[in-house]
């Protein structure tokens, strides 16, 4: 594909080199800027779209697809805008990245060049409903199978930029532009239906009239539109339906490429919205608040266990247990003998290791009046229990009560092993104080 001419030299030696129409290049006499001839310039640019890219070369003469002579196009009567608008409003989708170049011939006439990209963003239909694509020299319709080609190159380039409409609340209605690729559009810049222009002016978005230099993959900007029912007001100033074209340069080719986007709130008539924003939030925070609410009542749990050892000013205990404290600081095998009647199940769960089935036995069977009941009457009761029950409680002095000790010496086991440290420490520097004689330790 040759360089885009921009001078006057440069068509000289197309013509000199005698440089042949084909796929990519196409020379017209002035007579084709025209404006009966509209149909005629979308339907040539919109072929070199749909193709592979080209040149169009307006005021140049062909015989026989060779360049004769330069014929000038009255540009005081057919401007380079004047082209520009034809190829803009005449093809469906735009065409982007189109370059209008005017070579100037004389101070009355001049050459046009237009540069035509390879599109994306097909198929291109020209003002007259139909697809056309390049056939050697000329623009030829596209069979079916074509057209569903070309469309099939937007998976090649996919869309990075979305606009569509989010509805908050059941009833505030939002523009949302958002990046939705994974690559960064360049230079982003938007235009709008003119029925749109009266919001643009009123409110004033910046992004909407200097556009956006970058967006960022995932990056998304939400414009405060209208309540719903005001917007579907057949008085209302802003429309309810409108269209949108944002523009930006994919990175993956460095073109320009064009999305549309049709945006009708009549789309939303006798719809509803199933779940607030609001009330997704509500959701969200009641879920948060169950699971704190939760931990705080497993840490409850806790701090029952160990409230009862605990005072206002430190740790509450008995002057056995002190006792039991200070045998294991100084090193001798010595138990200070708990009374069974005062203690919480619990207590001969963690003293004898036995399951709570036998601890809540023991409890009733201590906390009864009746001296004549044996422990050796106790369900699942063995000699071995007896022997630590005997170790660890103070027993009343009766041979029903009261097991045969053997010789053997048991191990101490009061308290759970955290307690006993942190108590174990405290009490050793009680111990260093002549005026030992609390029985609360601070």
């Amino acid at each position: 594909m040759i360089k885009q001419p921009t001078t006057v030299s440069d068509i000289d030696k197309l013509i000199a080199d005698q440089v042949q129409e084909d796929l990519h290049l196409d020379y017209k006499d002035s007579g084709a800027i025209h404006k009966t001839k509209k149909d005629d310039i979308s339907k040539d640019v919109s072929a070199f779209a749909n193709s592979d890219g080209g040149l169009i070369i307006y005021g140049v003469r062909e015989t026989n697809f060779l360049p004769t002579t330069k014929n000038g196009i009255d540009h005081a009567q057919y401007k380079r805008e004047w082209l520009e608008q034809v190829i803009w409003s005449n093809i469906s989708p735009i065409v982007d990245d189109v370059a209008v170049v005017q070579i100037p011939l004389s101070s009355a006439e001049s050459i046009y060049t237009v540069s035509v990209p390879k599109s994306f963003r097909g198929p291109h239909q020209a003002s007259d409903k139909r697809y056309y694509r390049r056939y050697n020299s000329t623009s030829v319709p596209m069979e079916d199978y074509e057209i569903r080609d070309v469309r099939n190159r937007q998976s090649i380039l996919p869309p990075l930029v979305n606009v569509d409409i989010e509805i908050e609340h059941g009833f505030l209605v939002y523009l949302s532009i958002t990046n939705i690729g994974s690559q960064t559009a360049e230079d982003v810049t938007f235009t709008w239906s003119p029925s749109l222009k009266p919001w643009i002016d009123s409110q004033g978005p910046n992004l909407f009239t200097r556009g956006l230099k970058y967006l960022p993959p995932n990056r998304n900007y939400r414009l405060m539109y209208d309540g719903i029912n005001e917007a579907l007001a057949p008085e209302n100033e802003n429309p309810s339906a409108f269209d949108i074209l944002a523009t930006y340069k994919h990175p993956q080719t460095g073109q320009r490429v064009t999305d549309s986007f049709h945006i009708d709130l009549m789309d939303y008539w006798n719809t509803s919205v199933l779940h607030s924003e609001l009330y997704d939030h509500g959701t969200k925070i009641k879920e948060a608040i169950d699971k704190a609410t939760s931990e705080i009542n497993k840490l409850n749990s806790h701090v029952d266990y160990i409230k009862n050892i605990s005072g206002p000013t430190g740790l509450d205990l008995s002057v056995s247990s002190l006792k039991n404290l200070q045998h294991i600081a100084q090193g001798r095998n010595q138990i200070e003998r708990m009374d069974p009647r005062v203690w919480d199940y619990r207590v001969f769960m963690e003293v004898l290791g036995v399951d709570a089935s036998m601890a809540m036995r023991l409890r009733s069977f201590f906390r009864s009046r009746d001296e004549k009941k044996d422990l050796r009457t106790i369900e699942g009761m063995s000699d071995g229990l007896l022997e630590q029950i005997a170790t660890y409680f103070r027993l009343e002095e009766s041979p029903s009560a009261m097991p045969k000790r053997s010789g053997s010496t048991a191990t101490t086991r009061l308290l759970p092993i955290g307690m006993l440290v942190a108590g174990a420490l405290l009490i050793a520097k009680l111990l260093k104080r002549p005026d030992n004689t609390h029985t609360k330790v601070l």
